[in-house]
């Protein structure tokens, strides 16, 4: 099951994450293996029962390879197996749009990707890139799914909101990040999160956990009306 109920108020809760950053040293999200395990002890606690994490691939920033991720996440994983956590992890990647990425996909490198060939792609914040139309042809032909990673924190998405009418044409698919709905990153990503669950264009909800000090916003967001009503959408994350 992809939901489940709890409490006397019949919240709803999230078992399926496919955003976040916890293989140890890799990006900017959790720097050591204690922290990953803190972290994912803590999803367990708030009802968790599958992760896929995210590790960023960005060759200016963070020039992570697929293979040496997966080393990577295989000792994670052996930790967790060792630790007998209620919990399992998989791996995908978040993966920035650039020249090196439209490069990797044209030479068919294999892409880290979820579910249903599921890719989480990400842009700059301020500007759309110029090749975009170009990855997503090749991302679709070379049997991908895309997924856009947080949409709501877009500058151009919140300068001109019709691009995500051009998303959804395209079946692009849109990961909303959970603690967006509760203003965690301003009020104008509040509002694209919120206006995306009114539309109902969600696909999926991620958490873009980073380190153990989000865990907290993401308590908060449990409650939250609006994420309530995300999690009532026929989300992607049931399906996983």
């Amino acid at each position: 099951m992809g939901m489940s109920i709890f409490g006397s108020r019949k919240k709803r809760i999230l078992v399926n994450d496919v955003h976040s950053h916890l293989i140890p040293g890799v990006d900017d999200g959790a720097k050591t293996l204690d922290e990953s395990i803190s972290i994912l002890k803590d999803l367990e606690g708030l009802g968790f029962k599958q992760v896929v994490t995210t590790p960023h691939i960005y060759r200016d920033l963070y020039p992570n390879d697929e293979s040496d991720l997966k080393v990577k996440y295989q000792e994670l994983s052996e930790r967790i197996k060792e630790l007998k956590l209620n919990l399992e992890l998989k791996l995908a990647a978040e993966y920035f749009i650039d020249d090196h990425f439209l490069s990797r996909i044209k030479n068919n490198v294999e892409l880290l990707s979820f579910g249903d060939r599921y890719v989480l792609i990400e842009t700059s914040f301020s500007t759309l890139p110029l090749i975009w139309d170009e990855v997503i042809f090749e991302l679709k032909s070379s049997g991908y799914k895309p997924v856009l990673a947080h949409p709501e924190r877009y500058q151009y998405i919140m300068d001109d909101r019709s691009f995500l009418e051009r998303l959804k044409m395209n079946n692009i698919k849109l990961q909303v990040t959970a603690v967006s709905l509760i203003g965690a990153y301003g009020v104008g990503q509040q509002k694209i999160a919120r206006y995306l669950v009114k539309k109902k264009w969600v696909d999926f909800i991620g958490t873009d956990l980073h380190n153990r000090s989000q865990i907290e916003g993401l308590n908060k967001t449990h409650p939250n009306r609006f994420y309530q009503k995300a999690l009532a959408l026929p989300l992607l994350n049931y399906q996983l």
